[in-house]
């Protein structure tokens, strides 16, 4: 589907001087006035906190001994982590840790939770997933 567009209204005489500007200084990295205001609106979002945030990780596979989760932000493209639980606790083979971030998106999860407080119920020394750490 085409990207929709909007045209806003601004003074003439500041769309000229920042255009000029622009042309003048292209090692600003902006190729036009619409570019221009696209990045300095995003960045007044960003500092205000109001963007949704890119989706990082996905839970991609759960059995009893683990998880699969997705992370997007690994190997440029996105790489398969899998978190493994034993009776002995947690650990992520991609950070070999148990208190990472692929374990605390684990826990955060409701399927995964489900199967954590299972494995907890049998005597598991797995982390309680209704802290969340």
């Amino acid at each position: 589907m085409p990207a929709k567009y909007r045209n806003v209204s601004i003074k003439q005489e500041l769309a000229d001087f920042i255009e000029k500007l622009l042309k003048s200084n292209p090692h600003f990295g902006y190729r036009s006035l619409t570019q221009f205001f696209e990045a300095v609106g995003r960045r007044q979002l960003e500092e205000w906190d109001v963007l949704p945030k890119p989706v990082v990780m996905t839970h991609y596979n759960l059995d009893e001994n683990g998880v699969k989760i997705l992370d997007y932000s690994l190997n440029g493209h996105g790489r398969i982590v899998d978190v493994y639980f034993t009776p002995e606790g947690v650990r992520c083979e991609y950070d070999n840790s148990n208190n990472c971030r692929h374990v605390k998106f684990a826990l955060s999860v409701p399927a995964i939770q489900k199967v954590v407080r299972k494995k907890r119920e049998e005597g598991w020394n797995l982390p309680d997933p209704d802290l969340r750490r």
